[in-house]
């Protein structure tokens, strides 16, 4: 007499399977926060203003800087705190950091010196974060404001809390439609979902080495 036996399924498929199906949900919760992230609605609050760095042409904000500088500008002035520290250094070709290019901007609205302070060394978010961290708390200060596009908000809150700086994000509009905000979307997506998993520091060396191999 036969016997019919249903076909043993691999266990490394199994496994396989699982590990795809836990990426897939990972991936759809960074997804999912960046979304959220971006929309939030928190009051700002905190003890300096950070604006992040964008670039700079000639010493004049880009557009995106100058959105960044404008919001950074109307919370100072509202008095949410009363210092802002505006970041970024330069590109190998450029006569002016971003920082140097949005603090120009700023006095040139009234904001004085001894309202700013420049971080001018840094060309990606977690080193602007991490030097305005030590920045801030060689004069006691642990908390800020960041400024930024709204679709940085989640990685930048993630960041902060690695570097030890206690952050709310007062968001700039992004322009929702067509490719560019598509791709920006998956590129933070993708920056969030390594940095939980193997922090932004260690990402930031991966990053800079992938770099340096292409260069």
């Amino acid at each position: 007499m036969s016997m019919s036996t249903a076909p043993r399924r691999h266990p490394l498929l199994l496994a396989v399977l699982l590990v795809l199906l836990l990426a897939i949900g990972y991936l759809g919760w960074s997804l999912a926060s960046v979304v959220l992230g971006a929309s939030a609605d928190e009051p700002p609050e905190g003890e300096a203003i950070v604006v992040l760095g964008a670039a700079q042409y000639d010493g004049l904000p880009s557009p995106a800087l100058d959105q960044r500088l404008q919001r950074a500008h109307a919370l100072w002035e509202e008095g949410v705190a009363p210092i802002i520290v505006v970041t970024g250094g330069k590109h190998p070709d450029d006569r002016f950091t971003e920082a140097a290019a949005g603090s120009r901007w700023l006095r040139a609205q009234g904001v004085p010196d001894e309202a700013l302070r420049l971080e001018v060394r840094s060309t990606n978010s977690y080193d602007q974060l991490s030097a305005t961290a030590r920045l801030l708390a060689d004069e006691g200060i642990d908390s800020a404001v960041l400024v930024s596009h709204d679709l940085h908000a989640a990685r930048l809150r993630a960041i902060a809390d690695e570097v030890g700086l206690e952050a709310t994000v007062a968001p700039v509009d992004s322009e929702r439609a067509g490719p560019s905000w598509t791709q920006r979307l998956v590129r933070e997506t993708g920056s969030l979902a390594a940095g939980q998993i193997i922090g932004f520091r260690r990402l930031r060396n991966l990053q800079a080495a992938l770099q340096d191999d292409a260069s």
